[in-house]
């Protein structure tokens, strides 16, 4: 329980200094291939870049369920 409350509070901490941060500065990002160009806040990427990580482990996920790779590729993974 005691542990529980030092991570909300740390949690709310980091999120309070994060805001802040952003609200001096809310970064930029520019991506660019050949003629094509997104622009965008930080805050953004990084919510994209999320999302497209959590896209793309769900989809090995299932790939693994349907393939029957996951008890093959845990042991290999525990291995290394």
């Amino acid at each position: 329980m005691r542990r529980q409350l030092w991570l909300i509070l740390g949690g709310l901490s980091a999120g309070v200094a994060l805001v802040s941060l952003l609200a001096f500065d809310a970064g930029y990002v520019l991506v660019q291939f050949s003629q094509y160009r997104l622009e965008t806040t930080l805050v953004a990427a990084g919510i994209a870049i999320f999302f497209f990580l959590s896209i793309v482990r769900a989809s090995f996920h299932v790939l693994s369920l349907i393939l029957g790779l996951g008890p093959r590729v845990e042991r290999w993974l525990e291995k290394r």
